[in-house]
């Protein structure tokens, strides 16, 4: 069931990879690619802070009964372990960059420093600073700073109905927020801020930790399909075709629409997410089981970290060579970008781990 998840964060990121390539729009079959197919990458940010919060429930829901000073800590330690180093390295060089191309030094060390260093860089109307998708780890980690505090409070409750109160409460209280925020009530060009805001991510993630318990304590030994493959094969397939049909249906909103899509995802992706996690083999949950599927899951974090910088510092040279007025063309940008960022995020992987074994193992013998 976690492996599934696990490879579900690949495709997702594809997706989010998939809508960074603005650059083909200077062509007018890029342009069609981008506007109608590639431009997306709400639907699976959306997804992505409702699995992360569903995943940290099923962890460590448990571990939170009371606060104990120490195991938060802990807990924020082992979430900054895992995602900081990269994140400020990705963002060192998007410095590098804007530094070179706008060559105002003191500024952006300051933004650099007091802005991204302590990832509150999202809570700001202007995000976009050195490895604009940064703004993720910047988010997450006011949902990783909560989320004790979110777990002494659900286990005060410890009753299903309580759990579909809160989480019913959330999506009322996000469709009256995108109501107000859509016109005539606000400009539309408050979306970009709708959209990273840490805030409002974090009630999507809180629902996300909602299901996540609702599942571990009431539905992780409940088989509803009674092992009926056949019929899980035929779900699969309707699930797929829904979601693909969600997915394209975004691309004919208005702008200011998409803040709906931000409130509509989150039961859609908290049915997704509970089917997946059942426990009778289907087609679709082989696949996701593949250990390729799982392997690229598992480096999922690294590549959407890497994927923007390395988009901004290589594309200009395979355009050169791959001109993007055909779709083969734009096609092999895509693998070789794809690969590169697969490739990087391993070696950084390979490398930081033995980094982490080398301080582990010097710790235990200083002690």
């Amino acid at each position: 069931m976690i492996n599934a998840l696990t490879s579900v964060r690949f495709y997702l990121f594809l997706s989010i990879f998939l809508s960074h390539f603005s650059f083909i729009k200077k062509s007018q079959i890029g342009n069609f690619l981008f506007e109608n197919f590639l431009y997306n990458g709400n639907f699976a940010v959306t997804f992505f802070f409702i699995l992360s919060g569903f995943c940290i429930a099923l962890g460590y829901s448990d571990k939170f009964q009371v606060l104990d000073f120490d195991k938060i800590k802990t807990f924020i330690m082992k979430r900054i372990i895992k995602i900081y180093p990269l994140y400020i390295l990705t963002g060192f060089i998007g410095l590098i960059i804007a530094i070179v191309t706008k060559k105002v030094l003191w500024v952006k060390l300051c933004e650099f420093i007091f802005l991204y260093m302590t990832m509150i860089q999202s809570f700001l109307k202007n995000y976009s600073m050195f490895n604009s998708v940064a703004w993720f780890v910047s988010a997450i980690f006011l949902c990783y700073l909560l989320t004790p505090f979110v777990f002494y409070f659900l286990k005060k409750m410890a009753k299903v109905k309580s759990y579909l109160s809160i989480y019913l409460s959330i999506w009322i209280f996000l469709i009256i927020v995108s109501v107000l925020l859509s016109p005539p009530f606000l400009d539309i060009k408050f979306y970009s801020y709708f959209y990273h805001f840490p805030p409002i991510r974090f009630l999507q993630y809180f629902s996300g930790i909602l299901v996540g318990i609702f599942y571990k304590d009431y539905l992780v030994k409940v088989d509803i399909f009674e092992s009926k493959k056949h019929l899980k094969n035929f779900l699969d397939v309707v699930l797929i075709v829904f979601l693909v049909g969600l997915y394209l249906f975004s691309f004919k909103m208005k702008p200011y629409e998409l803040i709906f899509t931000q409130v509509v995802y989150i039961p859609v992706f908290s049915f997704t997410i509970l089917y997946l996690c059942n426990r009778t083999s289907s087609i679709l949950n082989e696949f996701l089981n593949n250990k390729i599927n799982i392997f690229l899951g598992s480096i999922s974090m690294e590549c959407y970290l890497i994927h923007q910088i390395l988009i901004i510092l290589s594309h200009k040279y395979l355009v050169r060579i791959f001109p993007i007025d055909s779709i083969s063309n734009i096609f092999f940008i895509a693998i070789i970008l794809l690969l590169g960022t697969i490739i990087l995020s391993l070696i950084f992987k390979k490398l930081y781990s033995k980094v982490l074994e080398y301080f582990s193992q010097n710790t235990i013998r200083a002690d």
